[in-house]
């Protein structure tokens, strides 16, 4: 049987999942919204760019999350038109 305090604690810490998967999803919604489509060919190459960026961050044992923060600017990039030949997205992709 559970004491009141852990039972308290577990509930606090329930709350605060949910606050901060809200925040989480407010922002997808807002600050991490990219707004274009690409064509399909520039989706295949963000494809590839991204699996070959996996590749790098695993072979030389980085955190995964350098790989979503580089996807993020490429995405970033290609909405506003700084990429559009196929040497600019790797160019893009290795720097």
């Amino acid at each position: 049987m559970d004491s009141p305090v852990v039972n308290m604690l577990e509930s606090r810490q329930e709350q605060e999942i949910h606050d901060i998967l809200e925040v989480m999803r407010e922002k997808e919604g807002t600050i991490y919204l990219r707004d274009f489509c690409p064509n399909e060919l520039e989706a295949l190459w963000r494809k590839i760019l991204i699996d070959w960026m996996t590749f790098v961050v695993d072979h030389c044992h980085l955190q995964r999350q350098a790989v979503a923060a580089a996807a993020f600017f490429l995405d970033v990039a290609m909405s506003k038109g700084l990429i559009e030949s196929r040497q600019e997205h790797q160019l893009a992709a290795a720097s």
